[in-house]
């Protein structure tokens, strides 16, 4: 079922049209201007309504400071940088970034790559002069090409449609890589491996200087069949829905009372607030621990000791799979 747009919705989408736009070419053909955006006017959308959808809630809670927002990609794209190859880099660059500030930050990522578009750059001047010679700047390759020549400098309107059918191509290659298993968080796990291969262990460093600035793993003596990603294992067979997985997020309460904590102790309290804690492993309940150092004090983090477990909520951050 369709519903047909109020009239004065569709005037106002149109307004623009009536605006003066500065960073436009000097088409030399306006009547292949005009069949140019006319056949792209019958194409399908390049992204659709759900995904923007998606994308709004995604990032209404990163504003909330619920998840993490991670942009990556090209400040301008080129047509013969379209490939495959290239395309499959570019995501597999992300999700590793990605995968390591879900470790450091203890929230979900919303990944967003600024690719598949990025074909047209403004300029502050209409011409570029080289040894005498002045051609039309290159405004990207949606409007004209590279070389410095007459003829790869004139503006040509067919190339927006090259643009639309190369961003059609590299999003089409996007869905199909991050849904068909490439972006498996245990295969970028694996790439990882060496990148984060010092697991979230606090560090006296980070101690010493009065700040840690990320997530703190922690050990609980039982546990359920199942993990939550980042996580990539289960150390379990128990169902019990009522058992942490591995990879759970807990975060020590806002309103938690440190008064009375100190030292090294309130510095790591302090992470478990702002960070959180990951169950990584079986073993003694609320157990973590720290890089050797001859810096630690026990009689300073027994301090901790005194945070009962009710102090901690669990994060919400995503579904077990076991």
């Amino acid at each position: 079922m369709s519903v047909e747009p109020e009239p004065g919705l569709l005037a106002a989408l149109d307004a623009w049209r009536t605006m003066s736009a500065r960073q436009q070419p000097a088409w030399p053909d306006a009547a292949a201007v005009v069949a140019a955006t006319a056949e792209l006017a019958t194409m399908p959308p390049l992204v659709f309504a759900g995904e923007a959808d998606i994308l709004t809630t995604r990032l209404a809670a990163a504003g909330r400071g619920e998840a993490f927002l991670l942009q990556g990609g090209d400040c301008a794209e080129t047509f013969a940088e379209a490939t495959a190859d290239r395309i499959r880099n570019k995501i597999k660059t992300i999700l590793q970034m990605a995968i390591v500030l879900t470790y450091g930050a203890s929230m979900p990522i919303v990944k967003m790559g600024r690719m598949a578009g990025q074909y047209a750059k403004p300029r502050s001047s209409d011409d570029e002069t080289r040894d005498g010679v002045t051609l039309p700047a290159y405004r990207g390759d949606a409007v004209n090409a590279y070389a410095f020549t007459p003829e790869a400098r004139t503006p040509d309107p067919h190339r927006l449609l090259d643009a639309y059918h190369r961003s059609s191509a590299t999003l089409n290659l996007v869905r199909a890589f991050t849904t068909g298993g490439f972006a498996d968080l245990r295969r970028v796990h694996e790439w990882n491996r060496g990148f984060t291969a010092n697991p979230a262990y606090s560090r006296y460093e980070e101690v010493a200087a009065g700040e840690i600035d990320h997530a703190i793993r922690v050990t609980m003596s039982r546990t359920r069949r199942g993990y939550i990603l980042p996580a990539t294992h289960f150390a379990s067979n128990s169902t019990d829905p009522d058992l942490p997985p591995m990879g759970m997020r807990l975060r020590l309460r806002a309103d938690a009372d440190l008064r009375g904590i100190t030292g090294q102790a309130l510095v790591i309290a302090r992470a478990m607030q702002r960070y959180g804690l990951i169950v990584a492993d079986n073993g003694s309940n609320w157990f973590f621990q720290g890089a050797p150092h001859p810096g630690w004090d026990d009689d300073d983090l027994a301090q901790l000791k005194s945070i009962p477990g009710t102090a901690f909520e669990v994060v919400d951050s995503g579904p077990v799979h076991e």
